[in-house]
C-alpha cells in the first residue's frame, strides 16, 4: 500500500493548526491572536476570514475537528476546534523542519520561533 503525502498548507494554514494544537479554541480567539495586534499576529498577521476558511479546511482535511459549541448572544454560536491526533502530528513535524523553499526561511522561522516560544520550547 502506497503511503500517503501529506497535503499542502500554506503559512496560514501552519499557524491555525498549530495554535488549535495549543489546546481546544475558537476561531475568534486564533484570529485574535493572529490579528495586527496579536502575540503572533506581531510577527505574522493573517486576516480573519483567513482564519476561518484554514480552519474548515484543516477539518476537511481532518487535521481540526469540532469539540464543541457555545451559545453566544453576541453573534453566531462559538464552535470550539481541537486538533486530531493527525494535525497534532503534522504540526510538530513542521514546527521543526527547515523551510522547505529559500524565499521563505524568514516568514517560516520567525513564525516557528513564536509558536514555539508559546508553548515554551526554544
Amino acid at each position: 500500500m502506497p503511503q500517503q503525502r501529506a497535503p499542502r498548507l500554506s503559512l496560514a494554514e501552519w499557524l491555525v493548526l498549530c495554535l488549535v494544537r495549543e489546546g481546544p479554541t475558537y476561531g475568534l480567539a486564533v484570529a485574535g491572536l493572529l490579528a495586527h495586534e496579536g502575540s503572533v499576529g506581531q510577527v505574522w498577521h493573517v486576516p480573519k476570514q483567513v482564519v476561518y476558511r484554514a480552519a474548515r479546511r484543516l477539518e476537511h482535511l481532518g487535521l481540526l475537528t469540532v469539540s464543541g459549541t457555545q451559545p453566544s448572544t453576541l453573534g453566531p454560536t462559538r464552535i470550539q476546534l481541537q486538533a486530531t491526533p493527525e494535525g497534532c502530528q503534522a504540526a510538530g513535524k513542521w514546527l521543526h523542519q527547515p523551510a522547505s523553499h529559500p524565499r521563505d526561511i524568514r516568514s517560516e522561522l520567525l513564525v516557528k520561533l513564536a509558536l514555539l516560544a508559546r508553548v515554551g520550547v526554544g
